[in-house]
């Protein structure tokens, strides 16, 4: 690696000119990722750091395209954002057509610096960097074009605008902008937003783990953007859910406000949006515009997202459900106080407007085979939840009173009647442990305790479902190992062995050791095991043509998600186990466009666009360095108003009440939109 002028670098076949402003990979890691399998063929790429490229591209091409980029992003709204990029682009177009004038270069580094100290937000300040890098970098090839050169060189872009939290964001739903329409009054907007990349923004907003907000910028003052709060009030809204929960009033008394929304009328502002809500709201990609049926093996947040990308692609997606109920997991496995399940059938009803198609009681392996749907249908997806839990592996976990918290939730969830008497002990350590405790509790369980091997700290569950539970009535015992059930016809007591921490783990968390004395006894009328879930693959391994790996799961394309057998796709809980609904609904997202290649008679391989957001993380897209003022005011979030916790113990009410219209929106107006474009040339 050799250094040709301050901050540009040259190793192997790429110049590369990247500052550390908002912080990130340093640059020869950055052109390593750039070599990795999938991204050879990229020639250049422009982002908020700089830039990397083969020294025979056009940097000025480079320059129009990111500025190109930023104008379509830019809310227009501050003079040097608004003006400057517009004769920056008209510099550069004189550059190339080989008509510049006499101190353009320094005119164009001039309004970098310039644009980036006054702009109003992190548009503005994505500006400078790249501009200069590119200056810098391709310095031979603008001062050809100065001289009057005009190279004429093609080829193909592409171009995306991410940030900390949309690069983090399992789906990459654009954060940024939803919050942007949140804060202007317009949530059916903000919804569609959500919907580009999330068809269930409802179900989302009540079940996400959100870890766009652990990489807020403004986590740095300890007070990051409420994201998923306020995407959950655009949805709220557009759907007419906006009362959910509120049945009893409680949301006044929590400060959530219950007045009436407002009449959202098309004013100067919303009529201005017409032409991107009519972009949001068209078909998605190229259409086949043949109709052609796909099936999906599931009606979780995996097939679900897919038959709405698929049926906006002009398919019509047929979706295999075994429950007599829509939704799988999300139905079954996420108690009603969390997720009401009118919220479910609100939005299942939207995909069906879309037009797929759901049939009920169709189990396949059961009630049709998977060889029959092959036949049936030109391709499918296998997106199956983690129905069946695991085992203890303990003596006496097969008596009566001992369960699966997988089935006691499902049970529930479907009005089935479940007996777990007065005392309940739960084993594990996340969400599901933490749900079928707190539905134990509801049910009207007079003592809880979870059971738990680790220390707290170690507990997988969400930090909040922790604390609900406990100030529910939840008693925790940690670094407590059980040994065995113990009862003559029933369960009646846990034996347990009291632990200590040892070594981490593979996983990272510090291994529990047995502590060298006696094991002791809870007693207990019921054992509800949440030690890990499992989808049930018999129906699809059957085949031959699809494989299945050493874990058990079904072989697949980790970029493309198709098996072992051409034409057949897996995702959600089916390749993660039981993961998160947004990952589910990633996948179901992903499959969609990868399904539709296969089907046009294209080669499944990732495309452009996955390439580049792979390459936004390469290049720091997660890490929020953007700079804050230590004696800035940034606000105080929003926190999401909540039912009393001895209110919330007697039944299954939505124990979230939803921000209120006022706090939604200042708490949107907090957003610095610290954006990250990235521009690729192929």
């Amino acid at each position: 690696m050799s250094t040709a002028a301050p901050n540009v670098v040259r190793q192997g076949e790429f110049v590369a000119c990247l500052t550390q402003n908002l912080g990130g990979p340093a640059v020869d890691r950055v052109i390593e990722q750039m070599g990795s399998a999938g991204l050879e063929g990229i020639k250049a790429v422009v982002t908020w750091r700089g830039v990397v490229a083969h020294e025979d591209v056009c940097f000025v091409r480079l320059a129009l395209e990111y500025l190109d980029l930023l104008q379509k992003e830019s809310c227009g709204r501050c003079t040097p954002c608004r003006i400057g990029t517009q004769i920056m682009r008209r510099i550069l177009y004189r550059l190339r057509d080989g008509a510049a004038g006499p101190g353009d270069l320094e005119e164009l580094r001039s309004l970098a610096e310039q644009i980036d100290d006054s702009s109003w937000c992190g548009i503005g300040n994505t500006i400078r960097d790249p501009l200069l890098g590119l200056l810098d970098a391709g310095e031979a090839d603008f001062r050809r074009h100065v001289a009057g050169e005009v190279c004429g060189q093609n080829g193909d872009f592409h171009g995306w605008v991410t940030a900390p939290c949309r690069s983090t964001c399992p789906s990459t739903v654009d954060c940024p902008w939803y919050i942007f329409q949140a804060a202007e009054d317009h949530p059916h907007i903000g919804a569609g937003v959500v919907r580009q990349d999330n068809p269930l923004p409802a179900i989302i907003g009540r079940t996400c783990h959100h870890p766009c907000e652990g990489n807020c910028t403004l986590k740095a003052v300890g007070e990051p953007i409420a994201i998923n709060s306020i995407k959950r009030w655009c949805a709220d809204h557009d759907e007419a859910l906006v009362d959910v929960g509120r049945e009893r009033g409680h949301a006044d008394m929590q400060g959530a406000g219950t007045q009436p929304r407002e009449h959202l009328g098309m004013g100067p502002d919303e009529a201005a949006e017409v032409p991107a809500m009519a972009a949001i709201r068209g078909p998605v990609g190229p259409s086949s515009n043949r109709g052609e049926r796909v099936a999906i093996v599931g009606s979780g947040p995996a097939g679900l997202s897919c038959a709405y990308y698929l049926a906006r692609r002009g398919y019509r997606p047929v979706v295999f459900e075994a429950l007599p109920v829509p939704g799988g997991m999300l139905w079954v496995g996420i108690p009603e106080y969390r997720l009401p399940k009118a919220v479910i059938r609100r939005e299942v009803a939207l995909i069906e407007r879309e037009g797929a198609e759901i049939r009920y009681n169709q189990r396949v392996g059961q009630d049709v085979s998977f060889a029959e749907l092959q036949e049936e249908f030109g391709a499918s997806f296998i997106a199956v939840g983690a129905h069946s839990g695991k085992k203890l592996r303990i003596p006496g976990e097969d008596l009566p009173g001992s369960m699966d918290a997988i089935d006691f939730l499902r049970k529930v969830a479907l009005g089935e009647s479940v007996d777990i008497g007065e005392s309940v002990l739960v084993i594990g350590g996340g969400n599901s442990a933490m749900d079928a405790a707190r539905t134990s509790v509801r049910l009207g369980a007079k003592e809880v305790t979870i059971v738990y091997r680790r220390a707290r700290e170690q507990m997988p569950a969400n930090p909040w479902e922790i604390e609900e539970a406990e100030e529910e009535g939840v008693k925790f015992r940690l670094l407590s190992a059980p040994l065995s059930c113990e009862g003559d016809t029933c369960v009646s007591a846990l034996v347990c062995q009291p632990m200590e921490l040892g070594p981490p783990d593979e996983s990272g968390r510090r291994s529990p050791v047995a502590i060298d004395c006696e094991p002791f006894s809870m007693q207990a009328d019921s054992v509800i095991a949440a030690v890990g879930q499992m989808p049930d693959f018999a129906p699809f391994s059957m085949d031959p043509q699809v494989e299945v790996n050493k874990w058990g799961y079904l072989q697949a394309d980790g970029r493309t998600f198709m098996t072992t057998k051409p034409g057949v796709f897996v995702g959600g809980d089916a390749i993660t186990g039981g993961a998160s609904v947004i990952e589910a609904i990633f996948a179901g997202k992903k499959v969609a466009k990868y399904m539709d290649m296969f089907l046009r008679g294209e080669p499944v391989a990732e495309d452009a666009q996955d390439k580049i957001e792979r390459l936004a993380v390469y290049f720091g897209a997660q890490d929020s360095g953007y700079p804050l003022n230590p004696k800035g005011n940034y606000g105080k979030r929003r926190e999401m108003p909540m039912l009393p916790p001895g209110y919330r113990r007697q039944n299954f009410e939505h124990t979230e009440l939803g921000l209120g219209d006022a706090a939604a929106r200042a708490e949107a107006k907090r957003c610095l939109r610290c954006h990250r474009p990235i521009v690729i040339q192929t």
